[in-house]
């Protein structure tokens, strides 16, 4: 079997030698000379249709006016039309250094166009000259989504590109997906330049306005929703630091403020500050966000202004912070948070993975992808805020779906207690589960050993038995001699249990018969139903929304699915619906002549307008402490640094025999011949 040759269009030889090539387009109006229509443009759409079924694209060419300004004649050409610009360079030229740049042309001199003449007295427009014959290769169907006019993106597209942009989705796996979604590459307008090029038109649309576009969009934001708090620092005109918290963070905040996770991100935005999240545990054990930042430089100066704008708008300091051993962030806890006469306490952890709440908060933070949407370095901050948008969002649909899952959950019961009962009812889906451990290791592990009276007072021994539950057991194997042995280190790590036992004092007498938890014994930040539904259900509002047009329009893109859904098996109806719905279009593009324009588009996108009038420029790009380090890697304090030497086992110097774990004989101050040390990093003062 041999591959067939495929016939794109069949060329014509003249008697002179030369080739041209004639479409022969049927089922759509083709060009007639004589034929007569009522406006240019009316003309050019005609010609426009014939070329996109003929394989070619066509251009406006010249034209001749009256004294009175109306348009006499006119010409529409092919687009290769005309004759490529010569470069005056001699290439042969051994002084000429400069490179011939290889460039490809799209203009061939082709004559193949129409030309319109104006009948004064009608006051249409005749088609006076048709030349069909072109001089290149028409282009086949199978390539005509690469035209110019087929590259051209929709609004759908390119709002797909942007918000693709803000989770995290570049502009070639964008169009990918896009391409994916649609069935084909061949479905989708534009190709993977045409969206990188539009992502580029985005960050030039921001340009130098970038940090006042930012500002305008928050406060623009106080305007419209209420409880919401925004405070910026600027430094030499340029913006060096900024706050926010809405009304569902301090909901949040005075639920679960009492621990408080405090850290900084690395590569946020093109100009590198760096998001600070202040980040709790909620009632489902989930992290959610108390409030945020952004810092230029982390020095103890940022570190206090943020702090203190944290607590003026929360008027409330937290029980911990749990946070790294930063010394920028320990001065301005010590000045801002600790007060005397309090019992405030802040835990600087290496790993902050040691206990409770605190082991919870550090696992959430790792795990949940709401703290990797910020790690763009190329971001502008326009752009970041519509990424923090779009995590929030997300955060809070699990938080709604957690509590959905409480309340339509029905829990099965391990014992016939009350208490049980009781606690399914006041505890989320996630807490219940551990009380509901506590309940039943309460009723099997744990015995009541002893019990005496003094004073009126009823004294308990409990007896736990299982004490050594949370035992961790390492196994190393260590290889000696060619043989393998084994060798067993237990390291016990009891944690001491707090047993309370519940009386109910009614009438002065003991009621050892408990169905319910008492109320002191509930703690309230791991209950059901705090944050009220409603509050994370209103829109981040940025300005003046129509929610009923957003409503519609959703609805009008569901009815579209599911339209095409059902007549995706009846080719008839569907070319019938599309037609419809192309006529449907053309009315609409008839009622409005004047339609968005691309940087109104953007605007609807970001929520925010360009502006000329720049107050707070955009800031310099930072380097802070830790930039040097490699991926993966962090920045170490000297305590850490000295705990792993010290760990290390000390060997004798090869030169000065000194059992040491300091240096060796390549690094021995003694040796002449050692390794000179390396430059250290420089450390910059905070």
């Amino acid at each position: 079997m041999r591959t067939p040759r495929p016939t794109l269009y069949e060329q014509t030889d003249t008697p002179g030698g030369s080739i041209y090539w004639e479409p022969h387009v049927n089922g759509i109006p083709i060009p007639v000379e004589g034929n007569s229509y009522g406006s240019i443009d009316e003309a050019f759409h005609m010609y426009v249709k014939y070329a996109e079924m003929a394989g070619f694209e066509v251009k406006k060419g010249g034209q001749k006016k009256t004294k009175s300004g109306a348009v006499l004649n006119k010409y529409i050409y092919c687009n290769k039309e005309g004759v490529p610009k010569p470069i005056n360079i001699n290439t042969l030229d051994p002084q000429y250094q400069k490179q011939k740049r290889n460039t490809t042309t799209h203009a061939t001199g082709c004559k193949a166009h129409i030309r319109l003449v104006l009948n004064i007295v009608s006051g249409r427009y005749k088609l006076e000259t048709f030349n069909p014959k072109h001089n290149h290769m028409l282009i086949p169907k199978e390539y005509r989504h690469f035209t110019k006019k087929q590259r051209k993106m929709n609004q759908s597209e390119k709002m797909f590109v942007v918000k693709a942009a803000a989770n995290k989705i570049g502009a070639t796996k964008a169009h990918h997906l896009y391409c994916n979604i649609k069935g084909g590459y061949e479905y989708v307008h534009g190709t993977t330049d045409d969206f990188k090029n539009h992502q580029r038109d985005v960050n030039h649309f921001i340009g130098e306005s970038d940090a006042q576009m930012l500002i305008n969009k928050m406060e623009n934001r106080t305007m419209y929703v209420p409880n919401f708090t925004f405070q910026y620092m600027v430094d030499n005109d340029e913006l060096v630091a900024m706050f926010w918290a809405d009304e569902v963070a301090k909901c949040n905040y005075k639920e679960f403020g009492d621990i408080v996770s405090f850290d900084a991100t690395f590569n946020s935005n093109k100009y590198n500050m760096k998001f600070v999240p202040f980040i709790g545990i909620d009632n489902h054990g989930k992290c959610v966000t108390l409030g945020s930042g952004m810092l230029l430089h982390e020095d103890t100066k940022s570190y206090t202004w943020l702090l203190t704008t944290f607590m003026s708008a929360f008027l409330k300091e937290p029980t911990m912070i749990v946070t790294d051993q930063d010394g920028a962030m320990k001065r301005a806890i010590e000045a801002v948070l600790r007060k005397p006469n309090t019992d405030f306490a802040c835990a600087y952890f290496i790993d902050s993975s040691l206990f409770g709440l605190i082991r919870t908060t550090s696992r959430s933070q790792r795990e949940n992808s709401f703290f990797k949407s910020f790690t763009s370095p190329g971001a502008t901050l326009v752009s970041f805020m519509m990424s923090y948008e779009s995590a929030m969002e997300r955060q809070r649909y699990r938080q709604e779906k957690l509590d959905f899952n409480t309340i339509d959950a029905a829990p099965k019961f391990i014992t016939q207690l009350d208490i049980e009962s009781h606690a399914s009812k006041v505890y989320t889906r996630t807490m219940f589960l551990i009380v509901q451990t506590e309940i039943n290791e309460g009723c099997w592990n744990c015995t009541v050993q002893g019990l005496n009276r003094d004073e009126g007072c009823e004294n308990f021994v409990i007896r736990d038995n299982k004490p050594n539950e949370n035992k961790s057991l390492f196994h190393k194997k260590k290889q000696q001699k060619g043989k393998e042995k084994e060798k067993e280190t237990q390291t016990v790590g009891q944690t001491a249990r707090d047993y309370k036992v519940l009386l109910n004092i009614e009438d002065g007498s003991v009621n050892r018969d408990i169905k319910v938890i008492p109320k002191q014994y509930i703690l309230r930040r791991w209950t059901r139903d705090i944050i009220p539904p409603d509050l994370r259900r209103k829109e981040n509002r940025y300005g003046e929304k129509n929610v009923n047009i957003q409503r519609l329009t959703n609805e009008a893109n569901f009815l579209v699915d599911d339209t095409l859904f059902l007549l995706s098996k009846d080719e008839e109806k569907m070319g019938t619906y599309v037609t419809n719905l192309k006529k449907l279009l053309d009315d609409v593009k008839t009622d409005m002549p004047n339609p968005p324009s691309r940087d109104t588009v953007i605007e609807d996108v970001f929520s925010v307008k360009q502006t000329n009038d720049v107050q707070v420029k955009n800031p310099t790009k930072a380097v802070n402490k830790g930039e040097h380090l490699k991926k993966g890697e962090r920045l170490k304090s000297e305590r850490e640094k000295a705990i792993k030497v010290a760990k290390k086992k000390a060997r004798p110097c090869g030169f000065c025999k000194e059992v040491t774990n300091e240096h060796t004989k390549l690094t021995c101050p003694l040796n002449p011949n050692a390794r000179k040390k390396r430059k250290a990093t420089p450390v910059i003062d905070v």
